[in-house]
């Protein structure tokens, strides 16, 4: 009887390189997909940094703004129980020019005034009368106790000293911030890194550079990020 001979099927390249191929393909399509998102990262970041410097004195303000807001709110909820919570309510609740200060002269001596009259302030700034505005911000740097308000109106103060166009002015009232170790740090990176910006655009790279590395960058936030980023471009 014959033996039946049973031929073993040889694989063909084709099988071979159908099983090696494909982890190929994945990692290399694994690649790509990670260089598109890591570009698109950079154009954000790109986008968003020219979107920032393009906006700055507006995106300043804003900020400044929000941050008397939060002021104001925090101290409504402190002065509701205490015996000057009428006054308060009332120098917190004037919105308009006019409102604030026939508040400010019904509740001179209250507690909430200095936070009313950083509101009067930045309307006056709003409404283009910038140098009522600076002293209005001077006294009430000058004058409140220590505290959000004070620290509000010194950092206002050389905002509006920008906004005039006296940058020198502006400059060394932000240094003075920034080394003022009384003031809480995210004071001082605020001030260091606008003293820095300033002096930047001024062309003294050495002092903005000087200015900036003063700066905590260990400390997460937004003044240290801003620093940081751009004390890496002038390097």
């Amino acid at each position: 009887m014959a033996k039946t001979k049973y031929k073993k099927k040889k694989k063909g390249p084709q099988s071979t390189q159908s099983s090696s191929a494909s982890p190929v393909k994945e990692t290399t399509k694994s690649k790509n997909i990670s260089n598109v998102v890591a570009m698109d990262a950079v154009d954000d970041f790109d986008r968003f940094e020219e979107f920032f410097t393009s906006n700055l004195r507006t995106i300043l303000w804003l900020f400044a703004i929000l941050s008397i807001l939060v002021i104001i709110g925090a101290a409504v909820y402190a002065l509701r129980e205490t015996s000057e919570s009428k006054g308060a309510d009332e120098l917190l609740a004037a919105k308009t020019i006019d409102e604030i200060e026939k508040a400010l002269k019904t509740f001179p001596t209250n507690q909430a005034v200095p936070l009313a009259k950083l509101r009067l302030a930045t309307l006056k700034f709003k409404a283009g009368d910038k140098k009522a505005a600076l002293d209005i911000y001077s006294q009430v740097a000058s004058t409140a106790t220590p505290g959000e308000a004070r620290d509000r109106a010194a950092l206002n103060k050389a905002y509006t000293l920008e906004a005039l166009g006296e940058n020198k002015k502006a400059a060394e009232t932000f240094e003075r911030l920034g080394s003022d170790s009384s003031r809480p740090e995210y004071i001082r990176n605020e001030a260091n890194y606008s003293a820095a910006r300033i002096r930047l655009l001024e062309g003294d790279k050495k002092q903005a550079a000087t200015l900036l590395k003063t700066i905590d960058f260990s400390t997460p936030g937004f003044w240290s990020l801003q620093g940081k980023m751009l004390l890496q471009r002038i390097n």
